[in-house]
């Protein structure tokens, strides 16, 4: 399988939802695409094969030091996997985060996921703490 990660932009909404749609979850609406694609913080990423099988996205955040990108959350359909895709993404993300001139990209994850341990070192990610926890906030929003 040959694949392509292709980073969405303004007027891929079909294919933002398609690719949301491949991994699994439910398939968002135009008008919720739209919204995302024009935010300037939000970053998708694509994986096709050619038609969608994994989706990427994550958030540019500004720091005093320089711009970061986030990647939040990195999915690939089950018949995909293990196949280049979820690299492909990690690849065109942080090309895109170089191009934008951030001084860093990261993602947090567990330990305990070997799938995700063994694409970000792969992939050049470094672990540079073993004390890191990772806290959420329910707002009820």
């Amino acid at each position: 399988m040959t694949v392509e990660a292709w980073i969405l932009e303004a007027g891929d909404e079909d294919l933002l939802a398609r690719a949301y749609e491949a991994i699994g979850e439910e398939r968002p609406s135009a008008d919720r695409c739209r919204q995302l694609l024009s935010n300037p913080s939000f970053v998708g990423v694509a994986a096709m094969a050619p038609e969608p099988v994994g989706f990427a996205w994550g958030h540019f955040l500004a720091h005093p030091e320089g711009d970061a990108l986030l990647l939040y959350s990195i999915d690939v359909a089950e018949d995909a996997r293990r196949q280049g895709a979820g690299r492909a993404m990690v690849e065109a993300m942080k090309a895109l985060a170089a191009a934008r001139g951030c001084y860093e990209m990261w993602v947090a994850t567990n330990r305990s996921n070997a799938a995700a341990m063994a694409l970000y070192q792969a992939a050049g990610g470094v672990s540079d703490a073993d004390d890191e926890v990772v806290f959420a906030f329910p707002t009820g929003g």
